[in-house]
């Protein structure tokens, strides 16, 4: 994992955004990928202790925001918390990140949402344009959302290369207990599949 802290001396509420670099539009085994938007989704559902209520419900307790986001070209989860709360914050949200515990009723309930929301987004006309645009001028088929056994194997393979970037007022003491946490979670044995 990559760290980018950007110093905002300014700041008291501290910006974490964890970004990977896989959106709708990526390619994967030559087909567009059917399944970035359902991994964003699926985040906040992979803390291998909480639900994903209780999750954000410790970041709101914090007085924080939590929430993720897709776009052609990257997936987000990001939270905005008070600089006092950010390691606790991070060591939630890498959990969630590093450990990807689905549960198959989780997944299944995530698709569902998924199917609304790619209907609903079918109503509004700029969106529907670009559907229409995308499928005229795009040369790859668009590939089949994955089985609840292999959105696992899929998410370790590919989302392996996430960056954080943190914007605020932090202290060096504050970035080196942010960065030992991944170093912490590289050195681990534990499996992220399990």
């Amino acid at each position: 994992m990559n760290i980018v802290f950007f110093d905002d001396l300014e700041q008291d509420i501290v910006s974490i955004n964890f970004v990977v670099p896989i959106g709708t539009k990526t390619i994967y085994k030559g087909k567009k990928n059917n399944f970035a938007h359902l991994v964003e989704h699926l985040l906040f559902h992979g803390h291998p202790e909480l639900t994903q209520y209780e999750l954000m419900l410790q970041i709101e307790q914090m007085g924080g925001l939590v929430n993720a986001g897709i776009n052609s070209y990257y997936t987000e989860l990001y939270a905005r918390v008070h600089k006092k709360y950010v390691i606790e914050t991070i060591n939630l949200l890498s959990r969630a990140i590093n450990c990807f515990s689905i549960r198959r009723e989780e997944y299944e309930s995530e698709k569902k949402i998924i199917a609304v929301e790619e209907k609903m987004q079918l109503t509004n006309e700029n969106a529907l344009l670009d559907v229409v645009l995308d499928e005229f001028f795009e040369k790859f088929p668009k590939s089949a959302i994955p089985s609840f056994n292999n959105i696992k194997k899929l998410y370790k393979e590919i989302y392996d290369n996430w960056t954080i970037i943190i914007i605020g007022k932090l202290c060096e003491n504050e970035k080196k207990m942010i960065s030992s946490i991944f170093t912490a979670d590289i050195n681990s044995n534990v499996d992220p599949l399990n």
